[in-house]
Order: C-alpha cells, then structure tokens, then sequence
C-alpha cells in the first residue's frame, strides 16, 4: 500500500492542540455538489431604503426589474442589535410600492435564491426593530453597504421540505493510532469531531479537506490491522469537477467554502 493521503486530526479535552488519530489511504465521497438553490419571491414590508437599495428601487420603476446581487436579511432586537440572518442570493427587485401601514415606507417585492440552511427568515422578537438590510459594494473591497430597514419579511418557502442530505466521507485504509484503537475497542461508535487533512507525498500536511463528526467504523477491506472510517462533514466540501480538470481530491486542489454565494457571509453571534 502507497502513503497515506490523508491524516485524521482531534483536538485534545483542552481544544488547544491536534493530536493525529490515524493516517488514511483514501477517502470516497470527499467532494460534493452543491444542492441548487431554492428561488422564490419574498415581500419585504415596511422598508426605508437607503443608498443602492434606493437607487435599485428607481431602476426597477423604469425598467420593470431591476437586479440587486447578494442580500443580507439581519434580524434585529428591541435595541437595533443584530442577532440572526438570511442571506438570498442573486436579488432582482420585481415592484415596490407604498407601505400599506406607514405611507413614508415602501414595500418591496423581490425575487432571490436561497441555499436550504436559509429557507426559514429569522422571525423578529417582539418590540423589535425588524431587519437591517445588508449588500455588497464593490467599491469597498466587497465589505457589507448597508441598505437601509424593513419592517417584516414574507417568505415564500414554510420550511416543509424534506432536507437533502450528501453522502458521508469514506476514509479507507486507515491506520489508527493508540488513542483511537482504545476507543474502537472500548466500543465507543461514535468517535467524535475531527478534521481529515490532505497530505502531500513525503506525509506533510498541505490543507484541511473537511471537518466534521466521526460516526462509524469497520475492518478495512483493505490491509489487516487497518479500519475504515465514516466522517460526516460539518463544512461544505469541494465540488466536483471533470477529469480533465484534475478532479476531485487532487493535492493541489484548494476547496472552497465558499463556492462565489457565502462572500457576504458573517460569523453567526454567539451567547
């Protein structure tokens, strides 16, 4: 058997170092498409629109539409503090309109794409202040422009649908260390979080693939004494691609997390 290809990687009780619990030959399933994105139209209700977001609504009025790229739907609490969001993708603004309840607001009608994580808007708490609308401005070096407020939002999707689900990263052919032989043999099932990191050919470590949970291990079909692994990802994994591109789990392959939509995307609060 060749060099392994990959390390799976923990972190001590502590959290503050890695401790390399087995070296794996190969992995299936380590790339994934992306699920498509969910396209609906969304009514943003009671809005003051603020600087491109104005501009927007102006286009649309004379053209009929009028796209608005990237949007952030940040959830506000009673102080104007943000605590959660949405975040829709590839916007076009389809109409807006006077505000049924505040003639000075508008409401606005929007078409955008959503990824699943995101179907379901953060409802605001009670007395708050709505949402803050967030978008990306080039001329920023694409930090967030803000977009100006709205009141409430409408969506298209109830949250009924089934989710979709990739397949677990099959780690194969791997030698397990002591630390995680004890636990195999302790009968433990579930092994824990790890991170699985590409190696180059002399077994340096080159990048993070993925990270996630293992949940599952079997002898290995493949050379006595090793075991296989089921990693079930926490991140998103690397597309795949054609063959002629070098395809999927190449060395000099840098995975995105990413994939062009999560650019506006910001650290979720804590606490």
């Amino acid at each position: 058997m060749g060099a392994p290809r990959y390390a799976v990687m923990v972190y001590d009780d502590a959290g503050e170092t890695q401790e390399t619990v087995a070296l794996c030959a190969d992995a299936e399933d380590l790339c994934a498409d992306e699920p498509e994105l969910d396209r609906g139209t969304y009514q943003l209700l009671g809005c003051a629109p603020e600087g491109g977001f104005a501009a927007t609504l102006a286009d649309a009025r004379a053209t009929g539409s009028a796209p608005v790229g990237p949007l952030v739907l940040e959830v506000l609490d009673r102080r104007g503090a943000g605590f959660g969001w949405c975040y829709l993708y590839d916007v076009r603004v389809l109409d807006d309109r006077p505000c049924a309840r505040d003639l000075s607001l508008r409401d606005v009608t929007i078409e955008a794409s959503v990824d699943e994580e995101d179907r379901i808007v953060p409802h605001p708490r009670p007395l708050s202040a709505g949402y803050r609308l967030l978008g990306q401005d080039g001329r920023l070096d694409g930090r967030e422009e803000p977009l100006g407020t709205c009141k409430d939002v409408v969506t298209p999707f109830d949250g009924s649908a089934e989710p979709r689900e990739s397949p677990p990263v099959r780690l194969l052919g791997c030698s397990a260390t002591a630390t995680l032989r004890t636990a195999i043999e302790a009968g433990k099932e579930d092994l824990g979080p790890a991170e699985l990191v590409r190696l180059d050919g002399s077994g340096r470590p080159i990048q993070v693939a993925t990270d996630g949970d293992l949940v599952a291990w079997a002898p290995a079909a493949r050379g006595h004494g090793l075991v296989d692994l089921v990693l079930a990802p926490r991140s998103r994994r690397p597309p795949t691609v054609a063959p002629r591109s070098g395809g999927c789990g190449r060395t000099d392959a840098r995975p995105s997390t990413t994939h062009g939509r999560r650019a506006v995307r910001r650290a979720a609060p804590t606490g």
